[in-house]
């Protein structure tokens, strides 16, 4: 309702000073223009009408007729247009930005300005290749709204999937006068790389997704993901010492994604010892990942009563979720009767826990869910989104 007032706040004074203007010279006008300035005031008294009667909609279209687009209006039909576009009036805000650039007499500046903010209304309606035609041309005149140009352009590439197109933008911006955001190019970068990796994967090239990877890593050496994507390339391709080895590294990284490392393990033909003493090597960065694994680990080599006696001496140390459902799996294993029954609701209620609690939050706008998502689906941050640390204790 306060950006309705001030939108209608904005076109009122500005046609009314418009007019008011014109009343000052009318006696100088020939009777030609002298017509002009009646129809004009004809349509403000209009669009004035509509307004008293409650008809915003068409006493905006009114205002907007009578407002001609001129060196003293421009700004206000710029700031028409953007506040349309915010409140979700896409097609009018198009219609004020094309009737802007329509106009003859525009300056090159005014022109791109007014392009840009017609592109940004295309995006607002998903007209996303006409949108990408105008920025592209703002782009290449390297006028004022080209670096502004190059970010929407990068957004439109992400929302397509154009990851090669949005990896050279982004490069284009490391250096000259379009530098991008140091704290943000390489790691979007890193994650373009392993998008094109991710495309190779499911054609079956492995080798061209093995270059990708490294594309990410010499944009991002600390790259999680990348990281993630070696050891499934590594599975894939039947190098499970490799992966291993990738896993040890993540590890002395201190990688933020190492549970999801951990999470590989099952996945590897290794041997059973080199699984737990890589286990015991990251023992002091444990989580529920890490007691989960080990737990396995100790199921395998030593029976499952022993895999219960670790859980259980674990969790009087640190509380896990996680922990505490397998141990009660185990149990239930082993027991009998109204004992295997209680031992069994216990399981489904700490299951149906797990399931209802996000596993992941992205540490930029606070989004979360179940799945790991590499590109934030609300604030578009790319490797913003971490496994939540909590009770399930990673």
């Amino acid at each position: 309702m306060g950006d309705t007032l001030f939108l209608f706040v904005v076109i009122f004074v500005s046609v009314a000073a418009g007019w008011l203007a014109g009343r000052v010279r009318v006696s100088q006008l020939p009777r030609s223009e002298e017509r002009g300035d009646e129809d004009l005031r004809k349509t403000y008294f209009q669009g004035l009408n509509y307004l008293l009667n409650e008809q915003p909609d068409q006493a905006i279209d009114s205002f907007v007729s009578a407002l001609e687009v001129n060196s003293e209006t421009l700004e206000t039909h710029l700031a028409l247009g953007s506040l349309l576009r915010r409140k979700g009036e896409i097609e009018r805000a198009i219609r004020v930005h094309q009737n802007i650039l329509a106009r003859p007499g525009l300056s090159a500046a005014n022109q791109q300005y007014a392009q840009y903010e017609l592109a940004r209304d295309y995006i607002g309606a998903g007209l996303l290749d006409r949108a990408e035609r105008i920025l592209e041309s703002l782009v290449s005149a390297g006028g004022a709204h080209a670096q502004a140009s190059r970010y929407l352009l990068i957004e439109i590439y992400e929302d397509e999937r154009e990851w090669q197109k949005a990896l050279d933008a982004s490069q284009s911006m490391v250096s000259g006068r379009f530098r991008r955001r140091s704290t943000d190019g390489a790691t979007s970068r890193a994650h373009y790389c392993l998008e094109l990796a991710d495309d190779a994967k499911a054609r079956h090239d492995f080798t061209l997704a093995e270059h990708w990877v490294k594309r990410a890593f010499e944009e991002d050496k600390h790259c999680g993901r990348a990281d993630l994507f070696a050891i499934e390339l590594a599975i894939l391709r039947n190098k499970p010492n490799d992966a291993l080895s990738i896993l040890k590294s993540m590890s002395a990284k201190d990688s933020r994604y190492l549970p999801e490392g951990i999470e590989t393990l099952d996945r590897l033909n290794v041997d059973v010892e080199r699984k737990r003493q890589f286990l015991e090597h990251v023992h002091k960065k444990a989580g529920s990942s890490w007691l989960v694994a080990m737990a396995k680990v100790i199921e395998l080599t030593q029976g499952q009563r022993e895999a219960a006696e670790f859980l259980g001496q674990q969790m009087r140390k640190h509380s896990s979720i996680r922990g505490l459902l397998l141990l009660t799996k185990y149990h239930v294993l082993n027991s009998k009767g109204e004992g295997r029954a209680n031992l069994e609701l216990l399981e489904s209620l700490l299951q149906q826990l797990l399931d209802g609690r996000p596993l992941y939050r992205c540490t930029q706008c606070g989004f979360s869910g179940k799945k790991l998502h590499w590109h934030c689906p609300s604030c578009r941050g790319w490797g913003t989104i971490k496994r939540i640390r909590a009770i399930d204790g990673e």
